[in-house]
């Protein structure tokens, strides 16, 4: 049984050109809505509501993603009881109390950054896994007024309409 597969067409075939690619390492100060996100991880896999190690993997994944993430994960694996929907429930709250994780609060930072090193023509590509960290990644970045493209697989149009939208100069 194939769970997940990944198709790689290299940038030359599809005629992407992106710019040269700059790794860094930014370093996130937690804050203490990310440190209770933490323990109530620590709680559900002390408590063995989630002790196969698939679910863990999958569990930690989602949690290093965002807290948006994490709570679709608990959500969708339904287990554990009362204890498990306490979890839930205060993983909701949390995320209303605190709805831009800190992660997403130093994307913003390099945002600012580059805009700052090229007010006409910036851009960046953010990627990741799990669509609820995309869609509050877009959310965020559309209330602040940054215009935002995804590509994502089964949307061929869309996905050549975000690319058009980046390769524009200026980006649209």
């Amino acid at each position: 049984i194939l769970r997940q597969y990944l198709v790689r067409t290299r940038r030359e075939v599809a005629r992407l050109h992106f710019p040269a690619r700059l790794v860094y390492l930014r370093r996130v100060q937690q804050s203490p809505q990310d440190c209770e996100i933490l323990q109530i991880v620590r709680d559900e896999v002390s408590a063995q509501r989630l002790a196969a190690a698939n679910i863990l993997r999958h569990l930690g994944m989602a949690m290093m993603s965002s807290p948006q993430a994490l709570l679709q994960r608990l959500e969708s694996h339904g287990a554990g009881g009362a204890g498990a929907s306490q979890a839930v429930s205060r993983l909701r709250e949390l995320i209303q109390q605190c709805p831009v994780p800190s992660k997403m609060q130093a994307v913003m930072q390099i945002v600012e950054e580059l805009r700052q090193q090229r007010p006409q023509d910036w851009r960046m590509v953010i990627f990741t896994s799990r669509i609820p960290t995309l869609e509050m990644i877009v959310n965020h970045l559309k209330q602040q007024g940054i215009s935002t493209g995804v590509i994502r697989g089964h949307d061929p149009r869309s996905n050549q309409a975000a690319i058009r939208s980046y390769s524009a100069t200026p980006p649209e």
